[in-house]
């Protein structure tokens, strides 16, 4: 049941609660039916035996119960609807109605009270009540009771299915109604993003569950909003203000590795000093581009163009690159496709990803770049033959400044993929990291062909 809603699970346990509920019901009424229905036969046994005695005490004189025809004659007036046999004290029967047949009642104990007894299939009980020197037995057939209870279970077993799919059916319809604002705190919940944090679940106007919720849930939101915009904007702002210092820092730094052309030392110094201040401006714009993908002031200046060629371009770049890894460049690419999107930003994402190929690769490895379309998107795939990602650390390789454990030696900051799959999204498309079938790490690059035309694009 793990994978039903709560709603269905909440159906089944309320149809399943009924259905217990019903049974116990079945079972309790048919018991305590049957029951009155026998306490019914024994008070009918008891009030014949009454009018039977009373009869024999406004008779005149003994009566001759060696002559059926008197005896039948003498008590033609009493009510008695059951077959009945007269005894003496030890069981010797006096008289037997027509009824009994050939119904024999000695192994009845003589005792008085009620007696259950069978004869030939089926079940009887035996009233014994003495008085007048005399024992009264009279037959009660206990079948047409069993048969009146077996009727009522069949009515319940009958009815019960109904009754059960009846009460799920409703209980169904009753819960429909009662998640119907849940079920709108979800949709709008859904539509919530980083790019309109500023909307509000519905309120339902009650004080009940649902309404708690929903003040909670919003309360919540308003937080998120007010940290997102402060992270948002200090990381923006940080950027600004970091890039102007780190300009300046260089321009002197290189003006002075000029004037220090004949010390050596100095030089390399300034040189490890350049190369770190350079460092931190491309992080800086990396953190810059990210904190305007979040707000959705990435801007895309689309114009047309073919994308192999824009491929082939930073192919080359970095064939150069990994030379001295040796490493194999496999590429299989169409002629040309013409794409609408910002080349700019897909030439940054392209050279990212084949940075990488090349940076977490191993000498005379193998880069395999392959681009196929249909008419209405393109699919790129880099793979390289480095340490195999795994695939546990698969879901975590997009996020900021993560890198894989098996990369933590190399130089670099963890931003590389996530400003790809920005620009990626930005363009109506995605990234993601497919596990091959062969030794290879793969990234799949997925673009419409025809991009946003231009402008900030929001990010869902």
């Amino acid at each position: 049941m793990k994978s039903l809603t709560l709603r269905a699970k909440l159906t089944f346990w309320a149809a399943f609660t009924f259905g217990l509920v019903l049974s116990a019901f079945g079972v309790g009424v048919s018991l305590h039916i049957y029951y009155e229905i026998l306490s019914s036969l024994h008070d009918d046994l008891h009030d014949e035996s009454i009018a039977f005695f009373q009869t024999l005490d406004k008779h005149p004189g003994p009566i001759n119960w060696d002559d059926p025809r008197i005896v039948r004659n003498d008590l033609r007036d009493v009510p008695m609807f059951h077959p009945f046999e007269v005894c003496d004290l030890e069981g010797k029967p006096l008289f037997r109605s027509l009824g009994m047949g050939r119904m024999s009642l000695a192994t009845v104990s003589n005792a008085p009270g009620y007696h259950p007894w069978h004869d030939q299939g089926r079940k009887y009980v035996i009233g014994v009540f003495a008085g007048k020197d005399i024992l009264l037995r009279i037959v009660g057939d206990v079948d047409n009771v069993d048969e009146i209870g077996f009727d009522l279970v069949s009515s319940f077993l009958f009815a019960g299915p109904v009754m059960l799919l009846l009460g799920g059916f409703g209980s169904w319809l009753l819960l429909r109604r009662a998640f119907r604002p849940v079920e709108q705190i979800v949709s709008a919940a859904e539509r919530i993003t980083t790019q309109n944090l500023h909307e509000r679940l519905p309120a339902s106007g009650t004080t009940d569950e649902i309404g708690r919720l929903t003040g909670v849930v919003n309360s919540m939101i308003e937080r998120m909003e007010i940290g997102f915009q402060q992270a948002t904007r200090f990381s923006a702002d940080a950027s600004h203000e970091l890039r102007t210092p780190l300009t300046i820092l260089r321009n002197d730094l290189e003006h002075h590795l000029n004037l220090s052309q004949r010390d050596p030392e100095i030089q390399a110094q300034l040189v490890e000093y350049l190369e770190q201040i350079t460092r931190l401006s491309v992080i800086i714009d990396k953190l810059l581009l990210l904190s305007r993908a979040d707000v959705g002031h990435l801007v895309i200046q689309s114009s047309g163009f073919d994308f192999c060629e824009l491929l082939n371009g930073n192919i080359e770049d970095i064939e150069i690159l990994g030379s001295s890894q040796f490493l194999t460049v496999e590429t299989h690419l169409p002629e040309w496709l013409p794409v609408v999107g910002d080349p700019d930003l897909l030439r940054q994402m392209l050279l990212n990803l084949l940075e990488n190929a090349v940076k977490y690769n191993q000498p005379h490895g193998l880069i395999r770049v392959s681009l196929t379309a249909d008419n209405h998107t393109l699919e790129l795939r880099i793979a390289n033959s480095g340490p195999i990602i795994p695939i546990g650390q698969a879901a975590f390789l997009f996020q900021r400044f993560y890198r894989a454990g098996n990369r933590g030696s190399e130089r670099g900051h963890g931003l590389g993929l996530s400003i790809c799959r920005e620009i990626a999204r930005a363009h109506g498309g995605d990234i993601s990291f497919s596990p091959d079938t062969t030794p290879l790490n793969e990234f799949v690059l997925r673009l419409p062909l025809q991009c946003p035309r231009g402008g900030a694009v929001s990010r869902s």
